[in-house]
């Protein structure tokens, strides 16, 4: 756990999408057969991720979420854009093994997968750009936040 937690460095990238946009996105991903193929994929990608936590294989676990990454873009092609595509490219000059958007892609939240020896660099430049690194920490008992604002 502990490995794995100081291998990921999530990044908000500001970007915001509203629901209904992404509602409509999904109902058309449901009628194209690529998409749909592209879709289980990623499914399949998160039982066998699930198997390398299971077993502490980080790094087993980082190469099937690059491939995940690739079918979930694969998908639509608003997974991705130019300036997600840009926080990538900064994120593997930087260390970064693999990554992915997290939810209906397009915006929100990126994790990456880094050396542990590397995560401080990776986070001071993706801190560089529009976006903002998240620090956080596993809990046992479900989300958990606290904040000073």
């Amino acid at each position: 756990k502990n490995e794995f937690e100081e291998s990921l460095v999530l990044y908000f990238t500001g970007i915001t999408r509203k629901a209904g946009q992404i509602e409509k996105e999904k109902k058309a991903l449901i009628k194209s057969k690529k998409s749909l193929s592209a879709m289980h994929k990623v499914k399949e990608s998160a039982v066998s991720m699930k198997e390398c936590l299971l077993k502490g294989d980080v790094q087993g676990f980082s190469k099937i979420l690059a491939n995940s990454w690739m079918a979930k873009r694969q998908a639509s092609s608003m997974i991705s854009n130019r300036e997600i595509d840009h926080i990538f490219s900064i994120a593997m000059k930087f260390g970064a093994h693999s990554g992915k958007v997290s939810g209906a892609g397009g915006g929100g939240f990126v994790f990456f997968i880094v050396d542990p020896a590397k995560k401080l660099q990776l986070k001071t430049e993706l801190n560089k750009h529009k976006g903002e690194v998240y620090d956080f920490i596993f809990v046992d008992n479900g989300a958990s936040s606290w904040s000073t604002t």
